[in-house]
């Protein structure tokens, strides 16, 4: 209980460090965190990390992930904030179901680092224009196909994710997970020890002949459609031996479905 109502006063520091310095007490917080969260996971999973370098420091930076399980939103970060030279401040935001948010100890600890709520069910005009303004200053954290994938194979990324990049014009670095759904299964409660991941940060994608161009549906398609080709490339490209499940779906079908509204 005294952790969890020390976490929601840092919540609260969270939202209000747009605006002002970050304070000492929550410099404390994020970096004992982030320790404690990556020796866990470091004890409990195997780890490989690919790739660091390819992530400049500042804002106006997209990771663009693929999405297999709830530990997505809690590897990405931390497996960038304890790069060397450490980035512990650097925080990465996501969108995040409101839900997982509510878990105890991990929602706290996600929502301090930069992790924000997204309603589900419909269009959530907000958060699109919260995302949107994020991806312009900070470095964020998006799932193209919007929703964790049952079977581990990529989904076709969301048009609405196109329009965001293309509005925002970040610089995009397309990141690949594996292993993550097998650890933590959507519909499993806790995750299963001792399993293996393993992360792949890519090189910066140019999509600088998209933001030349005016916006438009076919433009955000064309931007998300390189985005998650780019990422199955990386798929094949870095899969492990270890990770024998399937990788690619044959003929995915382009979604038009919003960033907010899928499952």
């Amino acid at each position: 209980k005294g952790f969890e109502a020390c976490g929601w006063v840092l919540v609260a520091a969270a939202h209000i460090r747009m605006a002002v310095p970050l304070t000492f007490l929550y410099k404390v917080w994020i970096f004992i965190s982030i320790g404690i969260v990556n020796a866990f996971v470091r004890l409990f999973t195997r780890v490989e990390v690919h790739g660091r370098e390819n992530i400049p420091f500042g804002g106006g930076v997209l990771l663009a992930a693929n999405h297999c399980s709830a530990l997505d939103v809690l590897l990405v970060p931390v497996t960038y904030m304890t790069r060397w030279p450490l980035t512990p401040f650097e925080l990465v935001m996501a969108p995040a179901k409101e839900r997982f948010l509510n878990i105890p100890i991990i929602g706290t600890i996600i929502h301090t680092w930069g992790a924000f709520p997204v309603q589900h069910g419909g269009r959530d005009v907000s958060s699109m224009r919260r995302i949107l303004e994020l991806m312009k200053t900070e470095k964020m954290m998006l799932f193209p196909e919007g929703t964790r994938s049952p079977d581990g194979q990529l989904q076709p990324g969301m048009r609405s994710a196109g329009w965001l990049i293309h509005q925002a014009r970040p610089l995009v670095i397309p990141t690949v997970l594996f292993g993550t759904g097998k650890v933590w299964p959507k519909g499993r409660i806790l995750p299963r020890l001792f399993g293996r991941v393993k992360v792949v940060f890519g090189k910066p994608l140019n999509l600088d002949k998209y933001y030349d161009q005016p916006r438009s549906g076919v433009v955000a398609q064309q931007v998300v459609d390189e985005v998650m080709a780019t990422i199955a490339h990386l798929k094949t490209v870095h899969r492990p031996e270890w990770d024998t499940g399937p990788s690619i779906r044959s003929t995915p079908t382009p979604s038009t479905t919003s960033i907010s509204s899928r499952r």
